[in-house]
């Protein structure tokens, strides 16, 4: 599934493999897992100082990251930032909920 989610993106046919614990099983891959997640962190302490706050480490489990949202989830200057896809910020943002019939 994965695979095919990033083809659409890719200006050549390219085979993808894509597994469970890779960057466990591939030195290349681990590599790229760690430096993935350094940028994540960078790019996180940018959106902190952009936003002026600390929101914690902007993880689904962390519970800064939860509270921050709940209570500034309405706050225009921060919806860029947030995963709307996310499950936990539709949760919290009340997106994809149901709503009653009239």
């Amino acid at each position: 599934k994965f695979a095919h989610r990033l083809y659409k993106y890719l200006p050549q046919k390219l085979k993808i493999v894509s597994e469970n614990k890779a960057d466990y099983k591939y030195v290349v891959v681990g590599a790229a897992s760690v430096i993935a997640k350094e940028r994540r962190d960078d790019e996180i302490e940018k959106i902190k100082r952009e936003l002026r706050c600390d929101f914690g480490n902007g993880y689904s489990h962390d519970k800064a990251t939860i509270r921050f949202l709940t209570r500034h989830k309405d706050d225009p200057a921060l919806q860029r930032h947030i995963r709307h896809e996310w499950a936990t910020a539709k949760r919290i943002c009340g997106k994809g909920k149901q709503t009653k019939l009239a």
